[in-house]
């Protein structure tokens, strides 16, 4: 069996929470708890935080996973000599940050008694469950 860098932060069976910090301008900012339970019966859970660009090779199952098919050589996905491996063929990616435009600066009571967008565009790091997404969300 391949060997698997990082190890897996939880074993088949258990439900997880991990924490995922997207910074001072994240939205919201800081720490952020994400739990999930397992998709298989034979499901590890591995935390990988991976370096732009990606290089991984994604494809959307009829179940509506999206499922790792492979990773390019020379990306972070395929790892290095010291930790190869990062992505398996087979990986269901369960959650992803990204960088996206949104309205923020003014208060949510704000936004919401003035019924106009309040605020102002900036560019946020998020986090997206993958779960009932598409591949072009993804």
């Amino acid at each position: 069996a391949p060997r698997r860098a990082p190890p897996p932060v939880a074993r088949a069976g258990s439900r997880v929470t991990v924490e995922v910090d997207l910074g001072r301008e994240g939205e919201p900012a800081g720490l952020q708890k994400l739990s999930f339970s397992p998709k298989l019966d034979r499901s590890d859970f591995v935390l990988l935080e991976l370096a732009l660009p990606l290089g991984m090779l994604i494809e959307e199952t009829a179940d509506g996973d999206i499922v790792v098919n492979g990773a390019m050589p020379g990306y972070s996905a395929a790892g290095g000599y010291e930790e190869p491996d990062r992505v398996l063929p087979g990986d269901i990616v369960r959650a992803v940050t990204a960088y996206r435009q949104i309205l923020a600066g003014a208060p949510m009571w704000q936004q919401l008694a003035s019924y106009t967008p309040v605020g102002k565009l900036e560019t946020k790091r998020l986090i997206f469950r993958t779960e009932g997404a598409t591949f072009a969300d993804v």
